[in-house]
């Protein structure tokens, strides 16, 4: 019997300093039976010069944007439109895999009921940024689970061909990976197994206060798109969640000024009525007119 064929695509921009090892880690995988298609968004920092000697090799092809589309969605809605492996492996140009990736993920795909399979993670770059879940076994993980937030690295995740793909929706941009996870389990049984390996390199990159800002807002238009799957309170505890991020990012970032008297509330608050009246000073005195009109949303919703 024949092995699955996997369609592996890479999408670059500007990423001439680390592509060529992402290309080299995907083509020296122990399991051999791949097609790599790597998609190009108009870089102009020479990407293509470090990508066209690899094009030797049959197995890979290169795509090139006529234009700059700035979603990293589009890119890789450009690699799926051209796949034909029975599973797509996904690959950010900054991240790279261990030689053996492949080959221990496609084992889990034996059961039917895993429509995709991540791993965790080695991290390099600004470590600071570590993501927060550190898996201690693992695990699967179904549409519920994404709803509390998205704990999966797109370079680990390979998934079965079923005609999926990224909602390029410019509301999404930065979430379109959660959201794309979500679309995989909504409404359906099957579940996104997480092996406890670590079998990608993950190129952490700081991220300034209004990236993370607006990456929480536009988690609120996954909420929107899905809301006849979630209960109601559900919705009310993300909103809360993520006015809570956006207004503890503001005030870090200096987008907000707090006054000396809140600073000093909040430094004395003892016990959660007080904290809760140091939170409605900045509500009410310190937000901008468009948060007061987020909190509204949320608290009256």
């Amino acid at each position: 019997m024949k092995s699955p064929l996997v369609s592996c695509i890479i999408t670059s921009y500007n990423a001439k300093d680390d592509v060529a090892v992402a290309i080299e880690s995907v083509l020296n995988q122990s399991y051999e039976h791949i097609e790599l298609i790597i998609v190009d968004d108009c870089s102009t920092d020479g990407t293509e010069q470090v990508v066209r000697p690899f094009l030797d090799d049959p197995r890979v092809s290169f795509i090139e944007h006529e234009r700059n589309s700035g979603l990293p969605a589009i890119s890789r809605n450009t690699g799926l439109n051209h796949v034909t492996g029975e599973y797509i492996a996904f690959l950010d140009a900054d991240d790279y895999w261990e030689s053996n990736k492949l080959e221990i993920q496609l084992i889990e795909f034996e059961d039917p009921a895993i429509i995709a399979v991540s791993s965790r993670a080695n991290h390099f770059g600004d470590t600071t940024m570590v993501k927060n879940v550190q898996w201690t076994d693992s695990a699967t993980l179904s549409f519920d689970d994404f709803l509390k937030g998205n704990s999966v690295y797109l370079s680990s995740l390979i998934v079965r061909n079923d005609g999926s793909r990224f909602d390029t929706s410019f509301d999404l941009r930065f979430v379109e990976d959660r959201d794309f996870l979500m679309s995989l389990t909504y409404g359906k049984a099957g579940k996104i197994m997480v092996v406890y390996n670590k079998l990608i390199n993950y190129q952490l990159h700081g991220l300034g206060g209004s990236r993370i800002i607006e990456n929480q807002l536009n988690s609120l238009n996954i909420i929107s798109k899905y809301q006849s799957k979630i209960e109601e309170f559900q919705i009310k505890t993300f909103r809360f969640y993520v006015f809570i991020r956006v207004l503890t990012e503001c005030v870090k970032s200096e987008v907000i000024q707090m006054p000396q008297f809140v600073r000093e509330s909040k430094k004395n608050a003892q016990g959660l009525k007080q904290k809760a009246l140091v939170l409605a000073f900045q509500v009410i005195f310190i937000l901008p007119l468009s948060f007061r009109k987020l909190a509204l949303k949320i608290f009256l919703r």
